[in-house]
């Protein structure tokens, strides 16, 4: 994505890739960050993710929010990555 692309253009873009799940998209503060929030995510599938995606780098950075160790995980989770290419 380029960072001159529409901020709307990147909401739609990247909700695309998220039509199967209850997500959020906020765009708002692109091309600084972009927020993708998954709601009622399992707790084997927090589990999993909190352990291997605390932080992702490489030409975007993605961030976990909140999570800070496994005891976070619950039945039912809403969780945050921040992305910040």
């Amino acid at each position: 994505m380029s960072p001159t692309e529409s901020r709307d253009g990147v909401h739609d873009a990247i909700a695309a890739s998220f039509r199967n799940f209850d997500a959020g998209i906020d765009a708002s503060l692109f091309p600084a960050e972009v927020d993708i929030t998954l709601h009622d995510v399992d707790g084997v599938t927090c589990l999993e993710v909190e352990d291997e995606a605390r932080r992702i780098e490489g030409p975007v950075v993605v961030q976990l929010e909140g999570y800070q160790s496994a005891d976070a995980c619950r039945q039912h989770n809403v969780m945050t990555w921040r992305l910040m290419p």
